[in-house]
């Protein structure tokens, strides 16, 4: 959550539709804004952008916020962005073990759930056979 005065003036009142604007075209950053968290600690959450609002010093704005390079605060943020991009193929990689491991567990599940279907269905049948001579 940021101080909603880092977005919008307080103590005016304007429409939501505004200030997730003023998020939105903020420079220096990506973001966006999902609501506000009040001053009283109650939130309000993915509001009608038609729906009035005012904000007072305590009250937050719940954004989710990404850095555009080269501005204050942000290089930390695009280095640790860029080190993910450089590891996309081994992240993929990765994912793609974890996917492959998956279906061989799915598959032996599903070969176990086979088997003890046909030793039940076999033991039934034989029971009814044991019945059926007596």
């Amino acid at each position: 959550t940021v101080h909603a005065s880092e977005y919008v003036p307080l103590n005016t009142k304007l429409v939501y539709g505004v200030v997730r604007a003023a998020v939105l075209r903020a420079q220096g950053e990506h973001s966006i804004c999902l609501g506000v968290l009040w001053a009283d600690g109650t939130s309000d959450l993915l509001k009608k952008h038609d729906e009035p609002v005012s904000f007072i010093e305590d009250d937050r704005l719940i954004v989710l916020r990404r850095w555009a390079q080269g501005f204050h605060g942000a290089d930390g943020v695009i280095e640790f962005q860029d080190e993910l991009a450089d590891k996309k193929e081994e992240l993929a990689e990765m994912v793609g073990v974890q996917s492959a491991r998956k279906e061989r567990k799915d598959k032996s599940s599903k070969k176990e759930k086979k088997e003890k279907k046909s030793r039940k269905e076999r033991h039934s049948s034989s029971s009814e056979e044991g019945a059926i001579s007596e």
